[in-house]
This record gives structure tokens, sequence and C-alpha cells, in this order.
């Protein structure tokens, strides 16, 4: 098929706001990478989504999935108005408000609003969306799904390389000569942002300026690493909010320590992730937490690490990349999830096509 533009959009569990860009690609390879934006929610939808994440099936639901959908919406016309080019379909994520790994018992659950057949309604445009049902429909825990999009961008690059996303949650992708690896490590930057909101009112860490001033508790990490989650190898999957009680720990704790607690934390959930993997090296940061200076310092300690902005690629932008490409695999039922990323029975596609 003949490489075509498609906007993927992304609103990730850092709920800080929309994302969305150009990819051009017929499934397989990605030929161009194309313009984007990112327009932030404002703090009052954004406190509204917060509160879903504590009640996913709260009466307001309905609504603010519906806000949510017109948000993204607009941040489309934006986008098509400012580069002039009209796409062939969109790939819309979603927000995802509850995602619960799978269990002994039980199947993963996983739960995105986003109303895609009211967007493509609105655009006059085909909408791929609800990517990760069908994942855990086959067995899956639904997460990550940007591995494949990872492993093209990658194409050119020596292996094996790994790349580690820090958004809410962090996660890795590990790209060999024979296969590729994936799963979520444990938190990427939603602690530290909920601490700073509660202590400081400020939405994060910039630059990590917080943590570098405090003294991680190492017992408190080592206590938190208890958790079952860390039992498990690759692949797996978390909620954002599965650490949040983690909180109540560092109460006692001064705003500095405990920001340097909590970013200690995530390193070493990488860290332990990573260390089946001893043939990696180097790693590729992405993102919101690759703006976090200490946190990379720390990273660094144990890795050649380099930003995604290293290989010419926009880190802000990547994931909302990855589900324009995601779309396009969709459309032509490529697989988007494999056993070795999301713990699928077999490797399947995914995504609803609007009608």
């Amino acid at each position: 098929m003949k490489p075509v533009w498609v906007i993927g959009l992304m609103s990730g569990t850092s709920l800080d706001g929309i994302d969305a860009a150009y990819v051009k690609t017929d499934g397989v390879q990605v030929s161009e990478l194309g313009p984007g934006l990112t327009l932030p929610y404002d703090p009052a939808f954004r406190a509204e989504l917060f509160d879903l994440l504590q009640n996913p099936f709260a009466d307001n639901r309905g609504s603010l999935e519906q806000k949510l959908t017109d948000h993204h919406t607009h941040v489309v016309r934006q986008l098509v108005d400012q580069a002039g080019i009209q796409p062939a379909l969109i790939g819309f994520h979603g927000q995802t408000i509850l995602h619960r790994p799978r269990t002994e018992t039980s199947n993963a659950q996983t739960i995105q609003i986003g109303d895609g057949q009211k967007m493509a309604t609105d655009l006059g445009i085909p909408v791929v969306y609800d990517f990760r049902q069908n994942d855990v429909t086959h067995g899956g825990e639904g997460a990550p799904l940007v591995p494949v999009f990872h492993q093209a961008l990658a194409a050119d690059l020596p292996k094996p390389v790994a790349f580690v996303n820090v958004g809410g949650v962090a996660n890795v992708t590990i790209i060999t000569d024979d296969g590729l690896y994936a799963g979520d490590t444990g938190p990427g930057g939603a602690l530290i942002d909920d601490w700073m909101k509660n202590r400081t009112g400020q939405n994060y860490d910039k630059n990590g300026e917080t943590a570098a001033k405090g003294t991680a508790q190492n017992h408190l990490v080592e206590k938190w690493l208890q958790h079952p989650f860390f039992d498990n190898d690759l692949p797996k999957s978390l909620d954002r909010q599965t650490f949040y009680r983690f909180l109540t720990d560092c109460e006692p704790l001064s705003t500095n320590d405990g920001a340097a607690t909590l970013t200690a934390f995530t390193v070493q959930a990488i860290t332990n992730a990573l260390s089946p993997y001893p043939q990696i090296q180097k790693l590729i940061l992405t993102g919101g937490g690759r703006h976090n200076m200490f946190l990379r310092k720390q990273l660094s300690e144990g890795f050649s690490t380099q930003v995604v902005e290293d290989f010419g690629w926009n880190g802000d932008l990547i994931e909302a990349q990855a589900f324009a490409y995601l779309a396009m695999r969709s459309r032509q039922n490529l697989p988007l999830t494999l056993p070795t990323t999301t713990g699928v029975l077999e490797a399947v596609s995914g995504g609803r096509i609007s009608s």
C-alpha cells in the first residue's frame, strides 16, 4: 500500500494534555514524521480527569468522555489548519481511566474513554480507536502498545537497543536481532508529579531540581520494591494508581527528600526490569521524564543514556506518532501486540474503525 498521512492523538497517564502528530506510513515503514502540536489541559479539566481515575465509574464519566472527545477533535482541526495536510486516517487513543493487569484467576481489564465514532462524524475522517481491548480479549495485558512503533523507528539502528519511556508509568522496549520485548517497569513520573502537586502546587519536579536537593530514603524504596508487581518478569503492565498509596509513606519526609525517594524508586524499578537483559548497555529516553535531569543522572550511573532528540525524533510527540502508526497497522490488520510485549497468546491486531 502507498504510504499516507495519518494523525495520531495521545493523552497519557501524566494527564497534562493532548499530543497530536502526523506520520506518513503504510503501517510497516515510517516514511516521514510530520508536524505536530501539544494542547495542555486547563487545570480544572485535569482535576476532573484525575478524580475519574479515583472513581472510574463515576456518574460524570459520560459527560467527561464527550468533553475529552471534543478537546481532541479541536486539536485535530487546529493541526490540520496549521499543516495544510488532509489526513487519510486518525488514531485516537483516548484517556486511560482504569488498567488492571491480569492475574492467575482473571483477565486484564482496561478502560479508555473517548468517542471515536463521534470524532469521525464531526471531522468526516475515519478514526481508529479502542486500541487495547482486542489484546486483552486474547489474553494480553493491553499494554504497552508503542513497542512496534519503536521497532519501526529503530530499523536502522545497531541492535540491541532499548527505549525507556518515562511517562506517568515507565515502560521499556527492548529490540534485539531476534525479537521484541517490552513491558511496564514501575512508576514513571506520576508519583513524583502527585507529590509535587500535593506539597507545592506545581504539576511536576522541573528538571528534577527538588529531588536533587533531597536525600533518598532507601529503606522506603526497598519496601516498595517488595510489591508483587516486581516479582514478575516482562511483559507486564500496571495502572497509574497502582502505587499511589505509597505517597502516605512519604508524608513524614521533607518535600525534597520525598521527591528524591520517589525518583529513586522509578530509577531502581527501571534498572531491575532491565537486569535480565545484560546486553542492554544503552538507553534511549523518551516521555516527559527525559526532561528530569536528576532522574537522567541517576539512570546514567548504570547505563549509557541518550534522549530521542539525539536521533532527530521529537520526544514530546512520539506517543502520538505511535498511534498514527498503529492506526494504519489496524487498518491493514497487522499485529499491534506480541506475546513478548503484552503477554497476548498470539500476535494480534486491534482497534475499532469508525463506520
